[in-house]
């Protein structure tokens, strides 16, 4: 039979034998709505049909048109694979129960994707659409982005009960940014997520919400139970984390003992010194830690915050990647970057380093030691450093890192 796998256009999705697709990838600029029509009514005739890819991005839908994607769902018994992007299209409870009820026909999809963020869900909303999604058991890998729809804390917990039922997934992705989410929601929501035993992969974005100094720790409390978790995102930025909820983050990360990755935003989380200390203090128990990502922009670590921190990096014996983002509010001056950079020639496993330092008043000299340091990691590969744009003087120090590193592939300096 004749494996048709594609980008189409409108004219040549209308010109084809359906019967012989078996994935349909819409993204083109034409007139979307009228392919929805068009599509729903060849749904029948799909009968191969096993990944569909729909691209319906800020073009008003309103009920009508998520009826007619409904009415494309509905007979796709065989769809494996299933990503909707439906960003800023003012879908509301109704259109969100409406979409629930084509995709919960799909009975054996494996992969769902949903991007629906700038809508107006409402808790509802999510309610009815949390719903549908867990009655597919096949599921193993869930992407929802749902930034900016108001679910508040109702919406998060319902989201969760409904998730806690796919004791199947195993690869879960949640942007919940900018959504009224508070401590009570947060908690409420690990008790649920953490269910789900089999969880090897979890992208939590919960920026721009009011989880203060508690609501991290709050959610991070049930997390010990995932024994199988091997990679953890977890964005907390614009929350008011303070020091204690930057420790206690950490003391709760530090109990998931599968962790191999782990990538942790906390942009601008009025943290100060003692929280970056203690924070790194904890991450030290993550034993088999092999990449550790973190951003702390607009935060005030200072030197001492950042030297303390950066000591727990050469007790991660299999470390071979670190990414670290400094900017000008932390204050971070050369006593810090030579204190970071000296760590980095304890890493015996490093590989791979990247390193953003836009506007910290690191000095001339600095640089020289931090290149220094640079050249004793003799396992890189890949080095990115971002350095004040008007310091080109520097890259000389770093072009020694290129020529006397003799297993560096890639080397970048912005």
């Amino acid at each position: 039979m004749l494996k048709l796998q594609k980008v189409f256009t409108q004219k040549e999705f209308n010109n084809c034998d359906c019967r012989f697709i078996e994935e349909i990838v819409i993204t083109d600029k034409s007139n979307k709505l009228q392919f929805l029509k068009d599509l729903s009514m060849k749904a029948l005739s799909l009968i191969n049909l096993h990944h569909l890819r729909l691209n319906l991005q800020n073009q008003n839908l309103g009920i009508e048109s998520i009826l007619n994607l409904s009415n494309c769902l509905y007979p796709q018994n065989n769809l494996l694979c299933l990503n909707l992007d439906l960003q800023l299209n003012n879908l509301d409870k109704n259109c969100a129960c409406q979409l629930g009820y084509g995709i919960q026909t799909c009975k054996n999809l494996n992969i769902l994707h949903l991007a629906l963020d700038g809508n107006k869900i409402g808790p509802e909303g999510i309610d009815y659409l949390g719903q549908s999604i867990s009655d597919i058991i096949n599921l193993n890998h869930v992407t929802l982005l749902l930034y900016g729809n108001n679910i508040s804390d109702s919406g998060i917990i319902s989201l969760g009960f409904n998730l806690s039922k796919l004791k199947g997934l195993q690869t879960l992705q949640l942007d919940l940014g900018g959504n009224m989410i508070r401590p009570q929601g947060a908690e409420c929501f690990g008790k649920f997520i953490c269910q789900l035993i089999e969880l090897n992969t979890l992208f939590i974005d919960l920026q721009e919400n009011f989880l203060g100094s508690d609501g991290g720790q709050k959610m991070l409390q049930y997390f010990k139970t995932f024994i199988n978790l091997r990679q953890f995102q977890l964005i907390l930025s614009y929350n008011q984390i303070e020091d204690k909820g930057c420790s206690q983050i950490g003391y709760e990360l530090s109990q998931i003992h599968s962790l191999q990755q782990l990538t942790l935003n906390l942009n601008d989380a009025f943290i100060n010194q003692n929280g970056i200390s203690l924070l790194g203090t904890h991450l030290q128990n993550c034993k088999n830690l092999k990449l550790l990502s973190i951003q702390i922009l607009f935060n005030q670590v200072c030197d001492i915050g950042i030297s303390n921190f950066s000591q727990c990096l050469h007790t991660f014996s299999l470390l071979n990647t670190f990414k670290i983002s400094l900017n000008q509010q932390n204050q971070i001056t050369k006593q810090g970057i030579n204190a970071l950079s000296s760590e980095f020639k304890k890493c015996q496993s490093l590989r791979i380093l990247v390193i953003s330092l836009i506007d910290t008043d690191y000095g001339r000299e600095a640089m020289k030691v931090f290149s220094r340091n640079i050249l004793k990691c003799q396992k890189l590969i890949i080095f990115n450093i971002s350095i004040k744009g008007k310091d080109h003087e520097f890259i000389k120090f770093f072009e020694q890192v290129k020529n006397k590193c003799k297993n560096l592939v890639k080397y970048i300096i912005l």
